[in-house]
């Protein structure tokens, strides 16, 4: 990004009514990927991500578009957000599956089994995946 649009970020007022666009775009950006829409999925998380990088259910969303698109750095993106909040990966996989979206939900957790084999173990992950 540029210095000039990190600088309007960065000055932007965090607002209510931003802040319920952002989990607007968010929930959407679900919505996007139980349909396997990866590329509009992904859209709406790099609109989030300028102004909430520490989001960890956009980054995990950002992590799964990346992966359904099969872009080069989705393996380095995917680890990042498997690293900071694996629960924030598996609880998006528990939404594509509300969603309707078993197979997508599956695949969110066997690669987060995957990556973080301990989290697996630990959160009972890897009996679910049985």
């Amino acid at each position: 990004i540029a210095k000039e649009a990190m600088e309007a970020v960065a000055n932007t007022e965090r607002t209510p009514e931003l802040m319920a666009g952002l989990a607007k775009l968010v929930d959407e950006g679900e919505v996007l990927l139980a349909q396997k829409k990866y590329d509009e999925a992904l859209g709406n998380y790099v609109r989030v991500m300028p102004f909430e990088p520490e989001n960890s259910r956009a980054q995990a969303g950002m992590a799964w578009a990346m992966v359904g698109l099969k872009r080069p750095a989705a393996d380095r993106i995917w680890n990042v957000a498997a690293q900071r909040d694996p629960a924030a990966i598996e609880k998006l996989g528990e939404v594509l599956q509300e969603k309707g979206d078993r197979e997508g939900a599956l695949g969110v957790w066997r690669k987060l089994a995957q990556t973080r084999p301990d989290y697996a173990r630990q959160s009972g992950l890897d009996r679910r995946l049985q």
